[in-house]
């Protein structure tokens, strides 16, 4: 309630309830860790009372909302321009993060520092800036089912991907069977241990688990139907990974976390996408590790290690799906499906070099508790046509799942010899908006590459046209309200353990706990604005092309391996093209588009479509593929599993 009262008024009333409850009045703010009685139990009266009108009045100073700015909401709105500034916040690891940690769990003073985080950040705009519009809350029911239209240096790699394997298969190449075999030497390795330890298979596919004896068996059957064959399509015998926030059957779910494995067991059931994966015939290897519970965009793990990047070893992979890009990217799987609540595809898949696809939200079916209304499960890949492949395999209407209903058939032109038909000119009549203020900010070396994937666009018949799409920021700061909201919503449940989650989690968490249901109804408000303005501007052009992240992988830091990192500058610059996809639904695809050169890390670029224009996105990411007309390059670690 104080949040609604003058400072005066505060003191007033606490004054009259210290009257009454004397030193205990506190007892209503109580945690677990801390022992408010006798915290007072030695105060006298009089003292007890002062010292808690004093604080009172100086938490509502701090807390009190500050009054709408409606003329500057309403001019950011009208005047188009661009506003998205750097994120304010110090960059924390080791002792001074777990003090940070530990000050937002006491009572008052978390809630005193988070209000002091707030209103540097300008978290109040959502709120300020809905006063302005006229939209009602979002519907999580996507009604609009139209038809998916198809419309139109370094040693380089060879992944031989979902379709070379497969190809492989059929002809004796390769046995399905010796090829499962051979993952396993490469995806067993060790979950904890030294973090220090950057090489090899160890560093990169850190935390892959594999059942034993189920791969090797599996493909005993799969390397039948080839002899007779009768492959089931083009998935048969090929090793998947599944990211370890989703079920596959007999394996338990850590979610990145050292306790929740216990707490959730093994998996009765297979997830949807899973059990589709394994009717088209993939062979799950095991399942990837990731970013705990998925809160943050390095990959770092303080549990089970944190994945290496591929290209670099000293640098991340990016996060949330850091061990799907990882193993995908070094070879020891062809594809791997991963989680996108605010770019957990995206991110990782574009700082190692790889296609990754999230789909229009509802597409996949497949229930994500942990932030229901903006995650999404989709495949990472090495090329266009494998993240196709398996998004045509996981994609469609389930009946348990109430927001897949609403959708038209998968359609993937890519995936027909028709292609062939339009290759001189396969995106003729398509038109491509790019917001010249948006794109630019961004490091020089990711602006040229995305610059140079726009003019790769035109030359394949591609109309440019500027857009611009206002009010980024608010957008993105809605985002954050709705994503963190529903994660320590879910998390809820396990409070018992919450000092066993990394001190970043715990921060982040506690960011999530303290929003107010006036922020979080304001932030839906903003999805159901930000929605009608994708609806008109995919009324204007056909795709909108950006970079993927402002800056390629960062470096890590050895000192937050054990402690875990909390940068918000560096999460916000690498979420910074994301965040409609999330939010409002729309499918993305990210595609590789060059190296820096100094590092020699990925740079990838992002293409986004109108709700259920899959078809079309993966024609544009088949294009862009060009910009590497040599191949991907080799990652310093590399593993082929056909040889």
């Amino acid at each position: 309630w104080w949040r609604n009262v003058s400072a005066s008024e505060m003191s007033r009333r606490v004054s009259a309830r210290c009257q009454r409850y004397q030193p205990s009045f506190v007892l209503s703010y109580s945690c677990s860790d801390w022992a408010p009685q006798s915290t007072f139990a030695d105060m006298g009266g009089l003292m007890g009372s002062a010292a808690a009108v004093a604080l009172a009045a100086a938490l509502a100073v701090l807390l009190r909302d500050d009054a709408l700015d409606l003329w500057d909401a309403k001019a950011a709105r009208d005047d188009g321009r661009y506003e998205i500034v750097p994120m304010v916040s110090p960059q924390l690891l080791r002792a001074p993060l777990t003090a940070f940690s530990a000050a937002l769990r006491v009572p008052l003073l978390g809630d005193a520092i988070i209000a002091w985080i707030s209103k540097d950040n300008e978290v109040g705009m959502v709120a300020s800036y809905v006063a302005t519009i006229n939209h009602a809350f979002f519907s999580q029911i996507l009604p609009d089912a139209r038809t998916d239209r198809g419309g139109a240096g370094a040693r380089a790699v060879q992944h031989h991907g979902v379709c070379g394997a497969s190809d492989a298969f059929k002809v004796s190449q390769a046995s399905p069977f010796r090829v499962l075999q051979h993952c396993r030497p490469h995806v067993l390795v060790r979950g904890r241990g030294s973090h220090a330890d950057g090489g090899g298979a160890a560093g990169v596919g850190r935390g892959v688990a594999v059942r034993r004896g189920h791969p090797a068996a599996a493909g005993v059957h799969v390397t039948a139907r080839y002899r007779k064959g009768a492959p089931l399509g083009p998935l048969d015998g090929v090793p998947i990974a599944i990211k370890d926030e989703i079920d596959v059957k007999g394996h338990r779910m850590t979610v990145g976390t050292d306790f929740l494995a216990a707490t959730f067991g093994a998996a009765e059931e297979d997830s949807i996408p899973v059990a589709r994966l394994r009717a088209a015939g993939a062979v799950i290897i095991g399942k990837t590790n990731m970013h705990e519970i998925g809160i943050g965009t390095t990959g770092l793990n303080t549990h089970h290690g944190t994945p290496r990047n591929p290209h670099n070893p000293e640098y991340h992979t990016g996060g949330s799906s850091a061990g799907s890009a990882a193993a995908v990217a070094a070879g020891l799987v062809p594809v791997a499906i991963g989680v996108d609540g605010g770019g957990s595809i995206r991110i990782p898949a574009a700082l190692c070099g790889l296609v990754g696809v999230k789909a229009t939200f509802g597409r996949v079916a497949c229930p994500a508790p942990d932030a229901p209304s903006v995650a999404h499960v989709g495949p990472i890949a090495t090329n266009a046509k494998d993240a196709a492949v398996v998004y045509a395999a996981v994609a469609g209407a389930h009946e348990a799942v109430e927001e897949s209903l609403p959708q038209p058939g998968v359609h993937v032109p890519v995936l027909s010899d028709a292609a062939a038909d339009v290759a001189r000119a396969p995106l003729k009549g398509v038109t491509v908006g790019v917001y010249e203020e948006w794109v630019n900010d961004a490091e020089e070396e990711v602006v040229a590459a995305c610059r140079k994937a726009i003019e790769h666009l035109k030359a394949a018949g591609a109309v440019v046209q500027q857009v611009q799409i206002p009010n980024l920021r608010v957008m993105n700061m809605a985002h954050g309200i709705t994503i963190l909201s529903e994660m320590a919503a879910a998390m809820t449940k396990h409070s018992a353990n919450f000092t066993r989650f990394c001190a970043e989690t715990q921060v982040s968490l506690k960011l999530g706990e303290k929003f107010s249901a006036r922020e979080l109804l304001a932030a839906q408000q903003v999805r159901a604005y930000h929605t009608h303005v994708h609806r008109e501007l995919f009324k204007d052009v056909d795709l909108l092309i950006t970079p993927t992240t402002a800056a390629t992988a960062p470096v890590i830091d050895a000192d937050g391996l054990s402690s875990s990192v909390s940068d918000v500058k560096e999460t916000a610059s690498l979420m910074k093209y994301i965040i409609a996809g999330n939010f409002v639904g729309v499918p993305a695809v990210t595609v590789p588009a060059g190296y820096s050169k100094a590092r020699g890390l990925p740079i990838g670029v992002q293409v986004v479509a109108d709700f259920w224009q899959e078809g079309r996105l993966l024609e544009a990411a088949k294009v862009l593929e060009g910009l590497l007309p040599d191949g991907p390059r080799r990652p310093e670690v590399f593993y082929d599993v056909l040889q």
